[in-house]
């Protein structure tokens, strides 16, 4: 597992550390205990990263399809999350923690005319502190601009009602929860009705949110591209482990980042099966 023993040993200042560490990877044994064949054959494996190449990806998941995971690798060459047009849509997840885990926070592009979600930013902070997580935050809108909504988990209504204040939207948390109770009600999308929004990890939503996020990752029309400079992301969906729909935050590496793709991926639905 990443942020394990093992890694945590790998990274002990060498003043300090009792083990004399060698890193060896597959290349050392080339033509020698592996014949490039068989590094090839094993390539194929999703667990060839970790079993040669000394990289913590935890267990394999049993949720996100390895091949979808590498597939929207392959699309994420296609576009620098460096260099991003501050007028396309963004969308900004946020699954937050200040002292137990990781701060956590997911951006996407949506290109509305080429219809694809590109991951532009995906990155965990480490026990900041509730100023510095709300200044990364708002660096990021003023850095990316055009952001269309921005979901929080539920839970914090302090950092909730702090975002919205910075952005001038009704603040106050009765009115939010009877918004979204109405829209609940309605069957109406909140992320229409204000920009900063609580998203609920009720056993209802979590449902809908895995399941719908396995199916826009699958989607033959390619929606998601996911960059291979977010190797904690790639590693979070790689090794995520659902028991019944609910992620295994034991099990699962950078499970942060994953509740973040999950809320991500309730921003887009879909309207039939060939329309979106």
């Amino acid at each position: 597992m990443p942020e394990g023993l093992m890694q945590n040993i790998e990274n002990e200042p060498s003043n300090s550390c009792l083990y004399h560490r060698i890193k060896l990877d597959y290349r050392y044994g080339l033509d020698k205990i592996y014949s490039i064949k068989d590094i090839e054959i094993a390539k194929q494996s999703p667990s060839f990263d970790r079993e040669y190449d000394l990289k913590y990806l935890g267990k394999i998941g049993n949720l996100y399809s390895q091949l979808s995971i590498q597939n929207a690798i392959e699309r994420g060459k296609n576009y620098d999350p460096d260099s991003i047009n501050q007028l396309s849509e963004k969308y900004i997840c946020i699954d937050p923690a200040f002292s137990s885990s990781k701060f956590a926070i997911l951006v996407a592009e949506w290109l509305r005319s080429e219809r694809v979600i590109n991951i532009v930013y995906a990155e965990e902070l480490d026990h900041p502190s509730y100023e510095e997580a709300v200044d990364h935050i708002f660096r990021l809108v003023k850095q990316l601009g055009n952001i269309k909504n921005i979901g929080v988990d539920g839970s914090n209504p302090e950092l909730i009602v702090s975002l919205k204040k910075k952005i001038d939207e009704r603040s106050d948390w009765k009115y939010i929860q009877e918004k979204v109770q109405l829209c609940r009600k309605r069957n109406l999308d909140i992320a229409q009705y204000m920009t900063v929004v609580p998203i609920v990890f009720n056993t209802e939503n979590i449902n809908f949110m895995s399941s719908h996020s396995k199916r826009l990752l699958d989607d033959s029309r390619g929606l998601i591209s996911i960059n291979s400079k977010f190797s904690k992301l790639i590693t979070a969906l790689k090794g995520a482990i659902f028991n019944e729909y609910r992620l295994d935050k034991e099990e699962s590496p950078h499970n942060d980042l994953t509740d973040c793709y999950m809320m991500l991926n309730t921003f887009f639905k879909f309207k039939s099966s060939d329309d979106y």
